[in-house]
């Protein structure tokens, strides 16, 4: 008999974040402003809508996928970061329940919802031109062997995105 389980909803915040007090070599400085698109043709300053929110139920071994467009609005050029934050729900189905962000030229690697303490870097360093636009691919995995404890469990999480304009290598929970 096939387990169904309620899936994990999403919601993206974009934020602009400024790096410069973590110490990097050259200070990250915060950008202007960073759009997100569900369509790539209607961009705003948040998604509008919840990601993932078209995933009804999801079994064991599952993946969904949804796709999604940032654009660097801003005059100048910039580096994209992706994070999770804000990881809720019930602490088995949340740990049996992984995301990934890629984009065309760089492949997210998927991670366990429960490593944002309190977040996780899941892509870094894309550079994205002044109007530019990216096409980003977020999915979610859910564990084939969480077997019947995750059974009608809820998670939310959120996945925001900042643009700065040098690209930073920090550790993943350095968000």
């Amino acid at each position: 008999t096939s387990l169904s389980h309620r899936v994990a909803r999403a919601t993206i915040a974009i934020i602009v974040l400024t790096l410069a007090s973590l110490g990097v070599a050259a200070p990250a400085h915060a950008l202007g402003v960073i759009q997100v698109s569900e369509d790539g043709t209607l961009f705003g300053p948040t998604y509008p809508g919840v990601l993932f929110d078209g995933v009804s139920k999801i079994v064991p071994g599952d993946t969904q996928s949804e796709v999604f467009y940032i654009r660097n609005d801003g005059p100048d050029d910039g580096y994209l970061r992706i994070t999770l934050r804000n990881v809720a729900g019930d602490p088995t189905f949340v740990s049996a329940l992984e995301t990934s962000a890629s984009v065309p030229s760089q492949a997210g690697t998927p991670v366990a919802l429960n490593s944002a303490s309190p977040c996780w870097v899941l892509n870094e360093g894309i550079f994205l031109a002044a109007g530019s636009t990216v096409t980003v691919t977020a999915t979610l995995g859910f564990s084939a062997s969480s077997g019947n404890p995750t059974q009608d469990a809820l998670a939310d999480f959120d996945l925001n995105a900042t643009l700065t304009d040098t690209a930073v290598a920090l550790l993943p929970t350095e968000c």
